[in-house]
């Protein structure tokens, strides 16, 4: 009887620790999905500032909500936001692509 009661404890650690790995996994997918999309979470974030800086304070941080509307409005030209925001969004996916091929190295 008691080399059946040690298989269930073996059975039973190593159901905890893959447990334990793949919920690892699933915050570094999640921290990873936040860096590769670094200009959307950037523009979402500048909103909410924009919206609690106002609600607080009765005063806007930008011009105008979206980011991209408040250059604009202090003169940039559309392609020149839509060139940099694509600069942008390369180096946020080519950091999230170099962090993740180095997790498996």
């Amino acid at each position: 009887m008691a080399p059946r009661a040690r298989r269930r404890t073996i059975g039973r650690s190593v159901r905890r620790v893959i447990r334990h790995e793949s919920g690892t996994r699933a915050a570094q997918a999640q921290l990873l999905l936040v860096i590769l999309g670094g200009l959307f979470v950037a523009v979402t974030m500048l909103d909410v500032i924009q919206i609690g800086g106002y609600k607080l304070t009765k005063r806007r941080v930008f011009k105008m909500a979206p980011l991209q509307h408040h250059f604009e409005l202090i003169g940039w030209t559309e392609t020149t936001i839509t060139v940099r925001f694509w600069i942008i969004s390369g180096v946020c996916v080519g950091l999230g692509l170099a962090i993740f091929y180095a997790s498996w190295m």
